[in-house]
């Protein structure tokens, strides 16, 4: 799931059958942003496809952030953001503007970039 792109189609769909199947087809009773919401804020911890994505992308973030981890793919980001500063892109104050200027050239990167300063 991870390597999917946030903005996939299927995705979404899949998203929306889960509500759909919530409340058997009959439209949402109640706003899809309570139900994702935990349960001290009054929500039923209903998963959202859409954010659990982010999630997983930003762990591939803290991950090439992190010293501790000594992975043979943290290559893959150093090859394609080295030009840039490395980690210094995802560890500075990286606005939602500047991660689409950067304009790396691989998409999962890109999409890294725009996740990270959302």
């Amino acid at each position: 799931m991870s390597s999917l792109s946030t903005c996939s189609k299927s995705l979404r769909e899949t998203n929306g059958l889960l509500f759909k199947f919530l409340w058997d087809g009959k439209g949402d009773k109640i706003k899809q942003t309570e139900m994702i919401a935990d349960y001290c804020n009054g929500g039923q911890k209903m998963l959202d496809i859409m954010e659990f994505k982010k999630s997983l992308k930003i762990a591939w973030i803290l991950k090439y952030i992190s010293d501790e981890c000594k992975s043979n793919w943290k290559c893959f980001f150093y090859f394609h953001l080295s030009k840039m500063g490395g980690k210094l892109v995802f560890l500075g104050n990286l606005s939602e503007k500047g991660g689409t200027k950067l304009n790396v050239r691989n998409n999962f990167l890109q999409e890294l970039l725009e996740i990270w300063a959302d």
